[in-house]
């Protein structure tokens, strides 16, 4: 089954190793992928497919430092191999697996924050979102820059999503049962804002919300000082609310 996914996916008829197959089947299995799925996404995206095990390792290892689903993560970094050719991502498939994690945590589809970021690929749209931004009030200096807009969208999709989704999130409240909702007072301007982002305004308001969660768990949790970024997000993407108290179980 492997043998026939590589010809299928190279177009020719080579040969895999025995450590090439153990490390696809692994690949495979991991991810809940199929093998052709898996190995025609990075053939295409130009991977060796002797080194597939090597790349799908780092796609897991970085949903498990943030505490997200390394299905999830592997799933939408695949559909989303393509972004690897038109936008510049830190590392390759693990400035990619990163952004989905992240995209995981916020439970929105990573495709849709990219073609939030392609609105602002060009001036004309970066200018147009800024301006909008803007108008709506926007504190987040970044945001408000067409330059660093555009910037972002080319060479850092990734702070891209994390401004757009800390903007969401200042139009939440916690309600008295530790719900997080889209504040009544904001609701009009949380659809406008989705407008001027490109984003569903349904998924803009569920990221906005999964933002909102973040930072407050963040701001709750008590980390020891010896704690890096990675190993506070993780913390807190295992926590639950329960009584009024962060546990973790």
């Amino acid at each position: 089954s492997i043998q026939k996914g590589l010809v299928g996916a190279l177009g020719t008829n080579v040969l895999a190793s025995k450590e090439a197959f153990k490390d696809i089947y692994a690949a495979a299995s991991v991810t809940n992928q199929s093998v052709d799925t898996i190995t025609k996404k990075f053939v295409d995206a130009g991977y060796n497919f002797n080194n597939i095990g090597k790349e799908t390792e780092k796609i897991v290892n970085t949903a498990r430092s943030l505490g997200v689903s390394a299905e999830a993560v592997s799933a939408s970094v695949l559909s989303n191999m393509e972004a690897l050719d038109t936008h510049n991502f830190s590392g390759g498939v693990d400035g990619l697996a990163k952004m989905a994690a992240t995209s995981a945590g916020l439970r929105v589809n990573m495709s849709t924050i990219l073609s939030a970021v392609d609105k602002a690929f060009n001036p004309e749209g970066a200018i147009e979102m800024a301006a909008a931004f803007q108008r709506l009030g926007v504190s987040q200096s970044e945001l408000l820059d067409p330059m660093r807009l555009m910037n972002m969208s080319q060479n850092d999709p990734e702070a891209f999503q994390q401004s757009i989704a800390k903007m969401g999130a200042s139009l939440t409240e916690l309600d008295e049962k530790g719900n997080v909702k889209i504040a009544p007072g904001s609701i009009r301007r949380m659809k406008e804002l989705a407008d001027a982002a490109g984003i569903p305004q349904a998924e803009f308001a569920k990221m906005s919300k999964a933002a909102a969660e973040l930072d407050m768990k963040m701001s709750k949790l008590e980390f020891p000082d010896f704690a890096t970024d990675e190993q506070k997000t993780l913390l807190a993407n295992i926590t639950q609310m329960k009584d009024g108290q962060m546990q973790i179980k």
